[in-house]
């Protein structure tokens, strides 16, 4: 497999984004956006972030957006989302059309990444499917044509990233295990469509329920899991969104740099390379915590668990972030 050279490639994108937009970054408009760079660039360490208990992105991490579980302001009030429970029962009518088609079919769920990158998404309960209009920023053409009111829907929608747009299914009995999404810069959409009663979400430490025709609006970068209690298959739209604290300059820059990610090497390649520099940052983190532990140990000529974790706040606060940083890994 083709491994990029990670941070080489962010100082070189960061590099291509200051050009592109040399007004905006005089201005400090991208400023916050040139921090995430640097510390995907090796520039600085991640302890430059301040992420929310149980929030832990394992690929982009943006200081500076407002953190919660639950964006229960946007569910309400955003125009995308009025538009698509305005629409409900079209999009309802056309999933029910296309779950009696045999040429056109849902596929397990698998995330990003190679094979080697992606474990199971349930605990070996139930199953997780999906038909996706936009994968990977891709259009699909099949799924759009068989839902063509959906797809035309879609295409109107501001706010959207049109990176993961798909019909999410999940039969009784499914558990999808806690994951972490891979950047607190988009939000998570469900639209409740078929059986939603008895489904669960939690995400960080709040559980909220799915309901048929509603709108549900979470940040997928903290922890997060699905059980379904019910007795039916759950099916809802999901999609990704930007996250409304986003300017349009930072969208259009970040924008541009992931489209020049597609240019240059696959997709699923790309997010592999992100996470083989996660295990790698990882590592040398492990490294960092022994040698500091060892460090103490001599300072204070004691032992034991204690000496595990320093006394100094700003070595502690590091190595809870690097933790927070290295959940997706473990």
């Amino acid at each position: 497999h083709v491994i990029m050279d990670v941070q080489g490639w962010f100082r070189e994108q960061w590099g291509l984004v200051c050009e592109r937009f040399p007004s905006a970054r005089a201005s400090g408009q991208l400023d916050r956006l040139e921090k995430m760079f640097r510390v995907l660039g090796g520039d600085i360490t991640p302890d430059a972030f301040n992420p929310a208990p149980l929030q832990a992105p394992y690929s982009f991490f943006l200081p500076g957006l407002h953190a919660t579980p639950f964006h229960d302001d946007v569910a309400k009030n955003a125009p995308w989302a009025r538009a698509l429970e305005e629409n409900f029962p079209v999009i309802l009518e056309e999933l029910t059309q296309v779950m009696q088609r045999t040429d056109t079919t849902f596929e397990e769920y698998i995330g990003d990444g190679l094979q080697e990158d992606k474990g199971p998404m349930t605990d070996c309960r139930g199953d997780w499917r999906v038909l996706y209009f936009y994968h990977n920023f891709v259009r699909q053409d099949k799924s759009c044509d068989a839902c063509p009111r959906t797809a035309a829907l879609l295409d109107t929608l501001p706010s959207m990233l049109h990176g993961m747009v798909c019909f999410s299914a999940i039969d009784p009995g499914t558990h999808i295990v806690p994951h972490y999404g891979p950047s607190n810069m988009r939000l998570t959409a469900h639209l409740g469509l078929l059986n939603c009663k008895n489904v669960e979400v939690t995400v960080g430490a709040q559980t909220r329920c799915y309901e048929d025709g509603k709108i549900i609006v979470f940040d997928d970068s903290f922890r997060h899991e699905v059980w379904h209690k019910g007795d039916k298959r759950r099916v809802t739209l999901m999609l990704d969104v930007w996250h409304p604290d986003l300017t349009q300059v930072e969208t259009e820059a970040f924008g541009m740099v992931m489209a020049n990610s597609h240019g240059t090497i696959d997709t699923d390649e790309f997010y592999h390379s992100l996470h083989i520099y996660s295990e790698k940052k990882k590592k040398q983190n492990d490294a960092d915590r022994h040698t500091i532990s060892a460090a103490t140990s001599r300072k204070d000529g004691s032992g034991g668990d204690d000496d595990d974790f320093p006394n100094d706040s700003a070595l502690r606060k590091r190595m809870l972030l690097n933790f927070l940083f290295s959940l997706k890994d473990k």
